[in-house]
């Protein structure tokens, strides 16, 4: 197996951002360049005005329902807004980094020469939560068109109120346009919105089952022939110092996007859990079906970083664990001071944050359930009154 198909778990975000002009490929022609702006432009530019004018007109005239409705929306087109600048904007030290990664397996192949059943296995895993990630989307942008054409399209309105500047008859050519427009543009943001997160994500995927082979190849270090094996322990050591550096550079240059991430997921949970609350399950089952399984994709899309952290930050504890059980003390004076000293290093883990105090692991997730919570708590006995 080569480190092409190590890297496969990168190739369909990255596929999908080139496909709508989010990541810029080499050599990058005007006719590509003219093509990004465009979709841009109509997919989330407008967008973004849109929402941001109908919203605006709402405050004071529509109920706290609809407010919150078209809220977050909202703020799910300004989380895409911001990342998506943020992406192009470090896409060149992604690049690097991912070089820097695929450079890393190609000289960690611990064990049998070209074998490493646990990376393919995790790979094919992480495959499949792709396909369900971006199988949401799918499926909510579906859904929306179903919604349209079934029930919307009766009484002349479309999919997801916003402001249309132009006047528009029901069922007219116009009509149909702006909803094909809707149905497209909520598998766009969606979709982008999945595969710049699934950028973090892979990264911390493949830390996480390079600290499972660097585990293992401990493990099974014994230590008896003292050049040999120094040789194979030296080499574990470079391998946890790269990803240890590219455990930092993930937090550096990728953790805000999902910082920004955390606080739009908290307040978007919030009002879809609310509106849940207000509609009725007789007459408004086509928007309640919406709701949760928009609902179901912002939480999918706030716990895999979570996930995926939390797993890195657990395995690379266990590091310093496996080598104070390895075998280190039937090797040689110098085989030992060089275990002791790993394990001191090793006793801080990769955890990775935005702003150094923002973990990506379940701790964060809970906190952001509870602030959802407490949002959602607070929003309800506004209505109330």
């Amino acid at each position: 197996m080569n480190t092409e198909n190590y890297l496969i778990c990168f190739k369909l975000p990255i596929l999908i951002l080139k496909t709508f002009g989010f990541w810029k490929e080499e050599p990058w022609s005007k006719l590509r360049w003219m093509y990004s702006i465009l979709i841009r432009y109509l997919f989330l530019d407008c967008i973004v005005i849109a929402y941001s004018v109908h919203l605006i007109k709402s405050l004071g005239i529509r109920s706290i329902a609809d407010i919150s409705t078209t809220l977050s929306y909202l703020l799910t087109i300004y989380g895409l807004f911001f990342k998506s600048m943020w992406i192009i904007i470090k896409q060149k030290k992604i690049r690097s980094m991912m070089k820097s990664l695929e450079e890393l397996l190609k000289v960690t192949s611990f064990g049998k020469t070209n074998e490493r059943n646990l990376m393919q296995h995790e790979n094919n895993r992480m495959m499949k939560v792709e396909r369900i990630f971006y199988g949401s989307s799918i499926v909510l942008a579906f859904f929306v068109l179903i919604k349209a054409i079934a029930f919307d399209s009766r009484i002349g309105k479309i999919p997801l109120d916003t402001w249309i500047f132009f006047n528009m008859e029901p069922n007219s050519f116009l009509y149909w346009l702006v909803v094909a427009q809707e149905c497209f543009a909520t598998l766009f943001v969606i979709i982008v919105n999945f595969s710049l997160d699934m950028i973090q994500i892979v990264f911390m995927h493949y830390l996480t089952v390079m600290l499972k082979e660097l585990s293992i190849e401990i493990e099974s270090i014994q230590p008896e022939d003292d050049t040999k094996d120094y040789d194979r322990f030296c080499k574990c050591v470079d391998c946890f110092v790269q990803l240890k550096d590219l455990g930092g550079e993930i937090s550096t240059h990728l953790s805000l996007t999902f910082f920004v991430q955390a606080i739009l997921s908290s307040v978007i949970l919030c009002t879809s859990a609310f509106l849940l609350s207000t509609l009725s399950f007789t007459n408004e089952m086509p928007i309640i079906i919406r709701t949760v399984i928009y609902g179901i994709s912002m939480m999918i899309q706030i716990f895999l970083p979570c996930y995926y952290g939390n797993e890195l930050t657990l395995i690379s504890n266990k590091i310093s664990t496996t080598l104070f059980h390895s075998k280190w003390l039937d090797g040689s004076k110098k085989y030992k001071k060089a275990v002791t000293i790993f394990m001191e290093n090793a006793k801080r883990s990769i955890n990775i944050s935005a702003f150094g105090f923002v973990f990506v692991d379940i701790g964060t997730l809970t906190t952001i359930l509870n602030s959802t919570y407490s949002l959602y708590a607070l929003v309800s006995k506004l209505n109330t009154k």
